[in-house]
């Protein structure tokens, strides 16, 4: 069953279970890496609200944040969470990790989150998805 049906209005959903404080740090780091964030970070905000698990400025530096993160990515990949195109999904979970690969500049004791070869191969499908003609 998916969640958040494609073309919800996810922006307006509360943040509730993302503290404020890791809101504002993960929308500096998206300004700062150039990436679009309010969907991503919107649709994280729905999954720790519905999974409860609340993410505090305290689990960023905790290994419940590569488990919020992990799940996160699961739920993206499997259409759980949002109905839209594999190349959305895939954007949302790359945004994710340019987001938190730049967190780390303010938290460095913020555990690894990438999901290892998977997010290289994620990399490399989006690209081929986004330039076909170049394979």
């Amino acid at each position: 069953m998916t969640i958040v049906k494609k073309g919800s209005p996810v922006e307006t959903y509360p943040f509730r279970a993302i503290a404020p404080e890791v809101v504002e740090l993960f929308q500096r780091c998206a300004e700062s890496r150039k990436v679009p964030s309010m969907t991503t970070l919107k649709l994280l905000e729905c999954f720790c609200d519905i999974t409860n698990q609340p993410l505090s400025f305290l689990k960023l530096s905790s290994s419940e944040l590569t488990h919020i993160v992990a799940g996160f990515q699961g739920a993206l990949f499997e259409q759980d969470l949002v109905g839209t195109s594999d190349v959305t999904r895939a954007k949302i979970s790359v945004y994710l990790q340019d987001i938190l690969l730049e967190a780390r500049n303010y938290v460095p004791s913020m555990p690894p989150t990438e999901c290892g070869s998977g997010l290289g191969n994620l990399r490399t499908s989006l690209q081929l998805c986004e330039n076909p003609r170049n394979t």
